[in-house]
């Protein structure tokens, strides 16, 4: 293994919300500022490149395998668009009150047929259920497939993408 120094890809004033690399690798994409828009910065470094101009309450943005569509949250639900943010369609909505659901970062299976997104709702202050849902992306249709009343996040595909694993926390 080569250990290497820490380098600065991008000057990034207000932060950066989320990173994570592009499909091919080449570029790391982040989302950042009050309008959560996302940019791409060389993987050597260098000026950032708008890609979404986002708008405030939007995040967790996540390209399919072949870079071809975009997934993110918003505050009424989550959404799948052209790469480019073009002709964003709802997948699912969420209701936005003081108990309102809300979603992480969606995650594609490796062949991008199919979008976990786990959603956490509040019945009441106290009581909190994890309904995973999942997207596919052929019939456009949206299954809960469980729902699980402790807190779980971070939801992977298995490499045949029949199964899904997920962090839970006691």
């Amino acid at each position: 293994t080569r250990t290497r120094q820490r380098r600065r890809l991008a000057r990034v004033p207000l932060g950066v919300d989320d990173a994570f690399w592009s499909h091919d690798g080449r570029s790391v994409l982040y989302q950042t500022g009050p309008n959560s828009n996302l940019y791409s910065v060389s993987r050597q470094g260098g000026k950032s490149k708008l890609l979404l101009r986002g708008k405030a309450g939007r995040y967790g943005y996540a390209f399919s395998p072949d870079g071809r569509k975009v997934a993110f949250v918003d505050t009424d639900g989550v959404y799948v668009a052209e790469a480019n943010g073009a002709n964003p369609k709802a997948i699912m909505k969420m209701a936005s009150d003081k108990y309102s659901a809300n979603s992480r970062k969606p995650q594609w299976s490796r062949d991008g047929a199919k979008l976990a997104i786990l959603v956490r709702e509040t019945a009441t202050s106290a009581e909190v259920a994890v309904r995973l849902h999942v997207y596919d992306r052929v019939t456009r249709d949206v299954k809960t497939v469980a729902t699980i009343r402790r807190s779980v996040s971070d939801p992977v595909w298995s490499r045949d993408g029949r199964w899904l694993v997920m962090k839970t926390v006691q």
